[in-house]
């Protein structure tokens, strides 16, 4: 097989991984914001890695949905990195608009399931801030 041939196959089995890993960050990413809108615990817990699980409690969990339904649904969403590593891990980074404000998402996901997340920017940590006071009140 000539050199032509071979960096072809290499190319093309790439970009077909690296779609394939992109598809799934994208799903991964809306099934976590609509667990988030929908302050759906159970789903999140389906979504994610038992070790992440166990990091986020149900009132952190809580703070993250409080703080993204202040930002309102998303009017857009744009992968702005992608990186895949061999044993499965991919991840993802995304720049988002709600539309009362914008937020960075980050997020690994590991086999299938969601190992990391973290989402960040003014405007999310602004309505972190009010959602945390909001929650102390009501505590």
């Amino acid at each position: 097989m000539s050199k032509l041939r071979i960096f072809t196959v290499i190319a093309i089995a790439s970009v077909s991984v690296s779609c394939q890993s992109k598809k799934a960050l994208d799903l991964t990413a809306s099934a976590l914001h609509q667990a988030l809108l929908d302050n759906n615990y159970a789903a999140f817990k389906v979504l994610a890695l038992p070790a992440l699980v166990d990091k986020v409690s149900k009132q952190r969990f809580k703070l993250f949905s409080l703080a993204l339904k202040a930002l309102g649904p998303i009017k857009d969403k744009s992968m702005t990195g992608i990186n895949v590593k061999a044993g499965g891990g991919r991840s993802g980074t995304y720049k988002l608009t709600m539309t009362k404000g914008k937020a960075d998402l980050k997020l690994t996901v590991v086999n299938g399931k969601l190992n990391a997340f973290n989402f960040d920017g003014a405007d999310i940590v602004q309505a972190s801030t009010t959602a945390r006071k909001a929650l102390m009140l009501h505590a």
